[in-house]
């Protein structure tokens, strides 16, 4: 689901809600899985050709902008309990699940 559709995410959410896992140890499992995921990619990705100067230019230029999003995660993070963090990623999964529906249905 990550090298065709950029979509692991959610699979790996629902695995990762049955682990009973701390909400610090789920965030960091997702972190590893999917880096590493992302790593992996590189390689079939530059044998398709994806990979160009400009690319990674726009890459290195939204470096900022991910270690912002780093930062507001974190304090988010920090200001949530466990059972509400947990609440709302399976409610937004839930709703991830019904939007895929409405579109494969229409």
């Amino acid at each position: 689901t990550s090298f065709i559709a950029h979509a692991g995410g959610p699979p790996l959410n629902f695995y990762l809600l049955q682990c009973r896992l701390s909400k610090e140890q789920f965030l960091g499992t997702a972190v590893a899985f999917l880096a590493a995921t992302n790593l992996v990619k590189l390689v079939p990705y530059g044998l398709l050709g994806l990979l160009s100067v400009e690319n990674l230019t726009v890459a290195l230029l939204m470096i900022p902008v991910a270690w912002l999003g780093v930062r507001l995660g974190l304090v988010i993070q920090k200001r949530l309990n466990g059972e509400l963090f947990f609440r709302i990623i399976l409610t937004l999964l839930v709703l991830l699940g019904i939007r895929l529906i409405v579109d494969g249905a229409g």
